[in-house]
C-alpha cells in the first residue's frame, strides 16, 4: 500500500517544497517527513486506518483521515490555504 501525497498551494497550484506531513495508524505513534522540491511525499503504509497531516508556516494545517486496503495505491491532493 503506498500513499502519494502533493500538497499545492490554494492560490496558484504550485507545488509546495518542505511542507511537513505526518502519517498516523491510529493507534501507533505518528512518523513524519517533509515533501521533496516537487511538493511530493510517498510512503509504504500497511492496512488500515490513517490520519495524514500536511503542515507548513503560512499555511493552514489540514488533515485527512484514509483506509487502506490491501494492494491500493493512493494518491492524496492537499490545495493549502495561505494565511
Amino acid at each position: 500500500m503506498f500513499a502519494v501525497l502533493s500538497p499545492r498551494s490554494c492560490a496558484s497550484s504550485v507545488p509546495l517544497a518542505s511542507d511537513v506531513v505526518k502519517t498516523q495508524k491510529v493507534g501507533d505513534v505518528a512518523v513524519e517527513t517533509l515533501t521533496d522540491v516537487d511538493g511530493k511525499y510517498a510512503v509504504q503504509l500497511s492496512v488500515g486506518v490513517f490520519t495524514i497531516t500536511v503542515n507548513m508556516s503560512g499555511y493552514l494545517e489540514q488533515s485527512l483521515t484514509v483506509t487502506l486496503n490491501a494492494d491500493e495505491y493512493k494518491t492524496y491532493d492537499f490545495l493549502m490555504v495561505a494565511i
